[in-house]
């Protein structure tokens, strides 16, 4: 039997389907590149990082 194509299941309890949208100006957006190369990390990893880090 041939192996299933494309994108593998995302286990329920790991799904993320809530998407939050904000506008930037391009000043900002730079800025967040510039972080985001500096750490290492994809965008949405770094984005989503830094609000449940600063969420009080």
């Amino acid at each position: 039997m041939k192996t299933k194509m494309g994108r593998p299941k995302v286990p329920k309890a790991k799904k993320r389907g809530i998407m939050v949208n904000a506008r930037v100006s391009p000043e900002e957006h730079q800025k967040i590149l510039e972080a985001v190369e500096r750490a290492k990390d994809s965008k949405s990893d770094w984005i989503r990082k830094t609000l449940l880090a600063n969420a009080v």
